[in-house]
């Protein structure tokens, strides 16, 4: 069981309405869900991360390790993060799994890496840009610092995984990105939901053939917190670029990735309706690199979306491939 994890010099902060619902809503599972303070020297703030530990927990850890990621810590946990998750949040689903046993014992963790109200993105980079004044929760904006020195230690120490398995969905997807091409080796399994992956050289092909012309990374004003405002500086873009990190990786770096299994899905569009494109960009960079993927067809389903329901559908079909359960378990994120 986690305790609240603040120092002594970091002001708590109040549980939400949501997170209070949230909460009341998955107190009936087999396991527990808990909303966790941690109090982080980088960014200068608490920040909650949610945590799901199974049934039967004894705290001597030897689980699996499921990290997940979006933007806020409510996402994957909240049924109505949009109106297209009716029945079932992605840890109800991973609960009755675990309950049923179609799934082994293993905690999960979802940290934020936005605003507290999730209107500002930091992208899990040490964020540059002008911080928008009165927002709660971006602190410094050293969201890199934070997770890589400070939540990944924290809960290796806590949990002493047998297994790590990162998964993100759009921009969480990005971030999970930094974990395996940055981190080579770290991750037994890395999973990818509609990510928001960089072209390479942010060289959109689709748009020209001059560099940085990735309208979304050097463009949108999405990412004037995390990267300031256009025009960008190649420069940065280049630091933070993480496809530009595989495909730059040493030998020896590629050779830890290999201990990692990718695996890499999308909407059936892409545009408005997903990341189509950067999708099978990726995976053909990763087939260039030898490295081994769990999926041979990039798009999840002809009619995927990018939304919750689609995103629990390619979380729960991908957890049963890695952990090779019976797929007999069905719900919005299990298929038969």
């Amino acid at each position: 069981m986690l305790a609240p994890l603040d120092a002594p010099a970091t002001p708590s902060i109040a549980p939400t309405q949501t997170q209070t619902a949230i909460l009341a809503r998955h107190a009936a599972l087999g396991g527990q869900l808990r909303a966790v303070r941690v109090a982080s020297k980088a960014l200068g703030v608490t920040k909650w991360v949610y945590v799901y530990e199974p049934p039967g927990y004894d705290g001597k850890g030897g689980l699996p390790l499921l990290w997940l990621f979006r933007g806020h810590e409510r996402e994957w946990v909240n049924i109505r993060e949009d109106s297209s998750r009716q029945r079932s949040t992605a840890i109800e689903d991973l609960d009755k799994a675990i309950v049923s046993g179609t799934l082994p014992p293993m905690v999960a963790v979802m940290p934020g890496v936005t605003s507290s109200d999730n209107h500002v993105h930091s992208a899990g980079i040490d964020m540059v840009g002008p911080l928008p004044p009165r927002k709660r929760g971006l602190g410094t904006g050293r969201f890199a610092a934070y997770l890589s020195d400070e939540l990944l230690p924290l809960f290796e120490r806590r949990y002493r995984p047998s297994k790590r398995v990162a998964m993100g969905f759009s921009l969480g997807g990005y971030v999970v990105s930094q974990l395996a091409f940055g981190q080579p080796g770290y991750l037994d399994h890395a999973a990818f939901y509609d990510a928001l992956f960089c072209w390479p050289d942010h060289d959109d092909p689709r748009v020209g053939l001059l560099p940085h012309v990735d309208r979304i990374w050097t463009q949108s004003s999405v990412f004037t917190p995390a990267l300031g405002p256009p025009p960008r500086p190649a420069a940065l873009l280049d630091r933070w670029n993480t496809t530009d990190w595989l495909l730059h990786a040493s030998p020896a770096q590629l050779d830890a990735m290999r201990h990692t299994t990718f695996w890499v899905q999308c909407a059936g569009g892409d545009g408005s309706r997903g990341n189509r494109d950067r999708t099978h960009m990726l995976v053909e960079l990763l087939r260039e690199k030898h490295l081994r993927l769990g999926y041979e067809n990039a798009v999840l389903a002809p009619f995927a979306q990018h939304n919750w329901h689609w995103c629990d559908v390619f979380f729960g079909q991908t957890l049963l491939a890695i952990f090779t359960a019976p797929p007999s378990f069905m719900s919005d994120g299990f298929a038969e």
